[in-house]
């Protein structure tokens, strides 16, 4: 298997005491790779959440 570099981001908003948001972004540069043999990186990936706490 060749190597590879990944580039990724992620970044937390405290919004208040108890509330924030979230961001991650997975492969920004959208590279074709395997983690394991077989196993193909699914490419660009964004999630985001809020979290509240009670």
């Amino acid at each position: 298997m060749n190597g590879y570099t990944e580039v990724a981001l992620a970044a937390q908003w405290q919004l208040s005491e108890k509330l924030s948001l979230s961001l991650n972004l997975d492969n920004l540069l959208d590279k074709d790779f395997e983690q394991s043999v077989g196993f193909i990186d699914p490419g660009r990936q964004a999630r985001a959440g809020i979290r509240y706490q009670m």
